[in-house]
């Protein structure tokens, strides 16, 4: 008889003698996952914060404390800062533009108020600005392009205490008082490649970042080409957009099977009501 099966029979037959004689590791090994517990939403606590709340010690007239999302990630040297203190609970307040997708946002002024850029729309919107209070659409902008990343905000020197947004597409940028007012609107010096659509993929832009030294805001597309803008005016500060050295990755992707894209694809367009969205997305990432 092989040692496996002595070990399976040996196994087997502690088993029936452990369930007679009741061994407490027998019992162990047969008993089921307990349910987890409930607990009730704790009190409100009297816990203050001690001093000034802020997460850095820096102090620059243009570029905010990253005490919450300005960029992407927090904050612009995108050290992906988190946070050290957050609520024991938290739940919905409310929830808003339900039809459109939004996989790179939002960002928040410093009064709350949030800004996203939404990924290829029926509208035909490329920024978007929500009340922190009702959630309700403050204003919005139309533009052609497949979704801007996550929109910049940076304080305003000129007006202490205010802060002005940068966003941008694959051939435009603007800087935008929060109440929605354009302070300027440029062409980025780019013109989408031939046989690639505004809103298909290859038009996409990662958003904007600042230069402190250039005093500049800078955005990348897709296909590695670098735009730099004057922060105040919007002048180009390149004879061109700068195309990264080297090329391409060989169009290898590694997808998912289809059956699970087709499977997504269904489920987000019952909710957004578009074809294909999730391949889409699938594709402008890789």
């Amino acid at each position: 008889m092989k040692r496996s099966h002595l070990i399976l029979i040996s196994f087997a037959i502690l088993l029936i003698v452990g369930g007679i004689v009741g061994y407490p590791w027998v019992k162990l090994l047969l008993i089921q996952a307990p349910d987890p517990r409930e607990f009730p939403p704790p009190s409100k606590t009297q816990w203050v914060p001690k001093g000034e709340r802020a997460v850095s010690q820096q102090s620059h007239p243009v570029i905010p404390v990253p005490d919450t999302f300005h960029t992407m990630h927090v904050g612009l040297n995108n050290t992906d800062e988190i946070y050290s203190v957050t609520a024991p609970m938290v739940e919905f307040d409310w929830v808003a533009e339900e039809k459109l997708y939004v996989p790179e946002g939002p960002t928040f002024d410093n009064e709350g108020n949030l800004y996203f850029s939404p990924l290829s729309n029926d509208e035909g919107v490329s920024l978007i600005s929500l009340d922190m209070v009702t959630g309700k659409r403050r204003w919005a902008i139309k533009a052609a392009g497949n979704g801007g990343g996550a929109p910049l905000i940076l304080n305003d020197p000129d007006n202490p205490g205010k802060q002005i947004i940068y966003h941008c597409t694959y051939t435009k940028a603007w800087a935008i008082h929060p109440d929605g007012t354009i302070i300027w609107e440029v062409e980025s010096g780019l013109e989408l490649p031939e046989g690639v659509s505004p809103n298909g993929v290859g038009s996409h832009c990662w958003g904007m970042n600042y230069i402190p030294q250039a005093d500049a805001v800078t955005a990348l597309t897709q296909d590695a080409r670098i735009y730099l803008l004057d922060r105040r005016t919007g002048r180009a500060l390149l004879a061109k957009p700068y195309e990264l050295p080297g090329q391409l990755p060989p169009p290898t992707k590694q997808l998912p099977e289809q059956s699970l894209l087709d499977e997504v694809d269904a489920d987000m367009k019952a909710s957004f009501n578009k074809e294909k969205m999730f391949t889409q997305m699938i594709n402008v990432v890789f």
